[in-house]
């Protein structure tokens, strides 16, 4: 008589099934090199490389962009989605508040579909948006 050993065990099924759970749930590394360039009185342009360590697909990251006027406490923030078109991630910070300082973090992370986060340890700058009238 044939007989076959299952291919996975039960054993090894929940082992691969916790494994699985921690990739999704493990945060990557924080975001590399950031930069800011300031644009105008109301403009910040702003690129970073990604993580060093993924801890799961690199087509899963995201990135949270946090920004706060340094002498206030109306904080505002974007997701935005780790962009395979290069190396660099872009993004702009546009609606700012003239010749003021910002405190500016930007997390990589992932977001399951049931919703659990997980979220590196920021990278921050700050940066001083230009007086109105002046260019840069």
């Amino acid at each position: 008589m044939f007989s076959a050993k299952p291919f996975l065990t039960l054993h090894s099924a929940l082992y691969f099934s916790f494994d699985l759970c921690n990739i999704f749930l493990t945060a990557p590394s924080p975001p590399r090199e950031l930069r800011l360039t300031v644009k105008n009185a109301s403009v910040i342009l702003m690129s970073w490389s990604r993580p060093d360590v993924l801890n799961g697909y690199l087509r899963t990251i995201l990135y949270r962009i946090n920004y706060t006027p340094v002498n206030g406490n109306t904080s505002k923030e974007s997701f935005i989605q780790h962009s395979s078109s290069g190396s660099l991630q872009n993004f702009t910070l546009q609606g700012l508040i003239a010749d003021t300082v910002y405190s500016i973090k930007v997390y990589a992370g992932r977001r399951r579909i049931d919703g659990a986060e997980r979220w590196s340890k920021e990278v921050s700058k700050t940066a001083t948006t230009l007086q109105l009238g002046e260019n840069n």
